[in-house]
């Protein structure tokens, strides 16, 4: 991108990760004018549903004759190193780009020159990193930890139970008393206790029954934390039930996930709310279903394995603070007289 007076020209707009951004500024002066330097800045902008945000990671001055001939072409070479990310990524969801901005320092004009230069850059050949910046995944799921939601949810069970015995218990002598059929206050009251009763038990039952599978059925997922573009992505799946066990539906999914989140003011809110926009892509699944319900004898291991290998061009990882691209691992096994249990597993996939 170039101006009348200004014009960046890069050696490589697709630069690797860590490495070096190579280049000159020209300057095109139509009339004498004093000039201080050249300053360059380097940005990395995020665009989506919100207002997106930018940062500066790189701000250098370069050096330039102070007085500036009419007609003559200056040539302003520079090398800049690069950081390790994050890494340029054209989502659905959100884009993430990268921008190299030249401005003249005391121009003497009245509108100071400037011009931008978007490049893009490329994970590294050898690069084992996700960048400077590491940030939790987005989502109440993963704000809370992996046992969080249960235990809220737990918490939640109880006090419903509670609330709902307690008022049943200070109601119970004016309930028998009174004849439901015609006191219709009384019964919408009967009714609410019996739907917070009702509530208490499901979000017992949300809290529980993982546990409630854990304690007949053994699974163990081989740790696949870590993943790499261009090589294969293995999933060893074990179950061992401490009993005899019925397996209806096993299900492994591999999906891309971008989140978004930003903070509006809500409506009739005091603080202030947080939306997260969330896009999945499925990338790969693995489903076991037998024709005759498969049974597993007590003592027994079954092992189920599978093996997918990300494209080398495939975009990494991305993590900061409001905007993520993450793969998650998903896996859902189903099994007569026992809750489906799940399990999700983050995947960061690096540049091989």
């Amino acid at each position: 991108m170039s101006d009348e007076f200004l014009e960046i020209a890069l050696t490589n707009n697709q630069p690797q990760a860590g490495g070096t951004l190579e280049g000159e500024v020209l300057l095109k002066p139509k009339g004498s004018q004093r000039c201080k330097g050249i300053r360059l800045e380097l940005f990395w902008h995020i665009s989506g549903p919100d207002k997106g945000n930018s940062r500066q990671v790189l701000s250098v001055k370069l050096k330039a004759p102070a007085n500036l001939k009419a007609g003559k072409r200056y040539h302003l070479p520079f090398r800049l190193k690069l950081p390790s990310g994050p890494l340029s990524y054209p989502g659905e969801l959100f884009r993430l780009t990268w921008d190299l901005q030249a401005t003249v320092i005391g121009g003497g004009t009245s509108a100071v020159p400037w011009v931008v230069e978007p490049f893009t850059l490329l994970p590294a050949n050898n690069q084992r990193s996700l960048g400077p910046e590491k940030y939790r995944p987005i989502g109440d799921a993963f704000l809370w930890g992996k046992y969080g939601p249960r235990v809220v949810s737990f918490a939640a069970g109880l006090l419903q139970l509670g609330f709902s015995l307690t008022l049943l218990w200070l109601g119970w002598e004016e309930f028998t008393e009174t004849d439901l059929l015609t006191d219709y206050d009384q019964l919408l009251f009967m009714a609410f206790i019996v739907a917070l009763f009702a509530l208490g038990i499901h979000s017992l039952w949300k809290a529980l029954r993982q546990s409630i599978v854990q304690s007949f059925l053994r699974v163990t997922v081989t740790p696949v934390k870590r993943a790499y573009l261009g090589n294969p992505l293995n999933c060893q799946l074990s179950l061992r039930p401490r009993l005899p066990l019925t397996l209806k539906f096993l299900n492994i999914q591999l999906q891309n996930e971008e989140r978004c989140s930003y903070t509006t003011t809500g409506w009739g809110a005091e603080g202030f709310e947080t939306t997260v926009h969330i896009k999945k892509n499925e990338l790969f699944e693995y489903t076991h279903c037998p024709a005759h319900n498969h049974h597993i004898g007590l003592g027994r291991t079954e092992t189920y394995q599978t093996a997918l290998t990300f494209p080398p061009n495939a975009p990494a990882t991305v993590l900061t603070k409001h905007h993520q691209l993450l793969r998650l691992l998903n896996i859902t096994i189903k099994s007569r007289f026992l809750p489906t249990w799940t399990e999700e597993i983050v995947v960061d996939v690096y540049p091989n």
